[in-house]
């Protein structure tokens, strides 16, 4: 698994480069053509860039369209109007993450999509034998052609890193990301939790996550039907991932001062952005109170407005 989390070397970095085929640039409008005539010296500092981005685990996001609400992800344009800068970066994990998959056989052997020397004519190929075969020996041949709207919008994201974990994919990284500002620290605090699951992918071993909010590890722990949805999402996410790790234990630590990685993480917390991801989950139970407060407000200011016109009229 080094392979996949090693620094970015310069034969990756160029290879990348020059298979980067001269497709309609970015917003920034720089071309592939401008990259393929950079001198070794400004590829290193590109190189420089990239793997900053790799230790990082942060990418520029994609361009959003105008005049949409950018907390929906159909709101962005699609990956084709990237960057060409970014689409050198994934090429680069694509070529890892595809060698690794290779190399390992961990992929099925009738896969034939995004493979190299697969295609949908080696596909075809495939298909067409099976019928021969069937038909010489004077069997059926069944086939199911599916073709699902919106695939990569409709991926089960849960399922997707429990595939990965299956795998043997594995990472170290710091992250960070936003949400509504609805939503209450509770919910921040489960969710926090939630996307802690998500981004550790470490199969086959212990997994402990530490804590400062002892109010949701005590929801998680007294779960009943009528908790809120995402304590239930938090015990799904735990319950879909019991059969890869010998335990997921969840531990509470005093919040803040004195604690190296809780400190770390208040800093990178406040390394959020309005270009950092976007955790698209607003509590039922928090919109409920924030407008219940906004009632009490609007009340409250009512209230006082009519009071301070009767005093007025009875002055006047």
């Amino acid at each position: 698994m080094n392979f996949l989390n090693r620094n970015i070397e310069f034969w990756e970095l160029k290879r990348a480069i020059s298979k980067k085929k001269n497709s309609t640039p970015g917003a920034d409008n720089i071309t592939s053509i401008w990259f393929k005539n950079l001198d070794d010296a400004s590829l290193l500092k590109i190189l420089g860039m990239l793997q900053q981005q790799l230790d990082s685990s942060v990418l520029p996001i994609p361009i959003p369209k105008p005049n949409k609400d950018k907390t929906k992800l159909t709101s962005y344009r699609p990956i084709a109007l990237t960057s060409v800068f970014c689409k050198i970066f994934e090429r680069i994990l694509s070529h890892r993450i595809t060698h690794f998959l290779t190399s390992q056989k961990k992929l099925n052997p009738n896969q034939h999509g995004f493979l190299p020397f697969r295609d949908n004519h080696t596909a075809i190929y495939k298909i067409y034998s099976a019928i021969s075969e069937a038909r010489k020996n004077k069997k059926n041949f069944v086939a199911v052609s599916l073709d699902i709207k919106s695939a990569y919008d409709s991926v089960h994201v849960d399922a997707l890193i429990l595939k990965c974990l299956q795998l043997g994919f594995s990472c170290l990284q710091q992250f960070c990301y936003r949400i509504h500002p609805i939503n209450s620290v509770f919910t921040a605090e489960v969710l926090a939790i939630c996307q802690s699951l998500d981004e550790l992918v470490i199969p086959e071993t212990d997994i402990l996550i530490l804590s400062d909010s002892f109010s949701a590890l005590s929801s998680l722990k007294n779960i009943s039907f009528h908790s809120p949805k995402v304590i239930q999402s938090l015990a799904a996410k735990i319950h879909i991932r019991k059969n890869l790790n010998k335990k997921i234990a969840l531990l509470w630590v005093p919040g803040h001062s004195g604690v190296s990685w809780n400190e770390k993480a208040d800093s990178i917390a406040k390394q959020v952005s309005d270009f950092s991801p976007y955790i698209d989950w607003i509590a039922s139970e928090d919109i409920l109170s924030y407008l219940k407060k906004q009632s009490f407000q609007k009340t409250k200011e009512n209230y006082h407005k009519i009071n301070h016109n009767y005093h007025n009229k009875i002055y006047y």
